[in-house]
C-alpha cells in the first residue's frame, strides 16, 4: 500500500512529529523531506522472495540524497524473511534496476553497471518497533517467508532539500499523478518537511 500517511492520520503524525523524521534527520544531517512510504507484507508461506536491489533504481529523482527507513511491525528473522543486506555495496555506485518482485518490467539501463551478487549477505532480524535506516545504494533483499507468522512492515523514504525530478530515472505512481518537470524541486506543499519545532 503506498502513501498510506495520507490515509491513516497516526501514520501522519508519526511521520511529521517525533522520532522517525529525527532519525532521519540524523541520517541525512538536515532536515528530511518526506517523499513516499509503504506498507509492506510477507505473509506466512508465501513465496514471495524480493531479489537484491537498490531503491534508488525506484525513484524518480536525478540523485540518490536520501534513505530509507524500514520499521518492523512484526518480529523479522532469517524464517519469517528479514531483510538482508550487502554491506557496503553503496559504495559501488548505482547499478542496473532489478525485477525484485515477478511481473515487475524495469525500464533497461545499458548505461550502468549490471547487478550481480555472488553472495547470500547479512542477515539482520528486527524486533517489533525496530527501525532500520540504509543508503538507497545499498543492495538488499528478503527471502520467503517460511514460518507462519507474518512479516510485516513500513517502509519511507525520506530525501534532501536539495531533491529534484528526473522523470527518466526511473518508472513511478507520482510520474502519472503529478506530471513533474525534470529537474523541477519537490513541492512543499505535496512533500512535506517536518517542523524545526518537532525536531528539536
Amino acid at each position: 500500500v503506498h502513501d498510506t500517511w495520507r490515509m491513516q492520520p497516526a501514520l501522519e503524525r508519526a511521520l511529521l512529529s517525533g522520532a522517525l523524521p529525527e532519525l532521519a534527520r540524523d541520517a541525512l544531517g538536515e532536515r528530511p523531506v518526506l517523499f513516499q512510504d509503504h506498507l509492506v507484507s510477507k505473509l506466512p508461506g508465501t513465496a514471495d522472495v524480493v531479489k537484491w536491489h537498490q531503491d534508488f533504481s525506484y525513484w524518480p529523482l536525478a540523485e540518490p540524497r536520501g534513505v530509507t527507513m524500514w520499521v518492523a511491525l512484526d518480529d523479522s528473522d532469517a524464517e519469517n524473511g528479514c531483510l538482508h543486506y550487502l554491506p557496503a555495496s553503496h559504495l559501488d555506485g548505482e547499478r542496473q534496476p532489478a525485477d525484485f518482485v515477478i511481473g515487475a518490467t524495469q525500464p533497461a539501463r545499458q548505461d550502468l553497471p549490471p547487478l550481480l551478487v555472488e553472495s547470500s549477505g547479512v542477515a539482520v532480524p528486527a524486533a517489533a518497533g525496530d527501525v532500520l535506516l540504509h543508503h538507497p545504494l545499498v543492495l538488499h533483499m528478503s527471502p520467503t517467508n517460511l514460518s507462519h507468522r507474518p512479516r510485516r512492515a513500513w517502509s519511507i523514504t525520506w530525501v534532501t532539500g536539495a531533491a529534484r525530478w528526473r522523470p527518466a530515472h526511473a518508472a513511478h505512481p507520482y510520474l502519472w499523478t503529478l506530471q513533474p518537470s525534470d529537474g523541477e524541486a519537490l513541492d512543499p506543499g505535496r512533500f512535506p518537511r517536518p517542523s524545526q519545532r518537532s525536531l528539536q
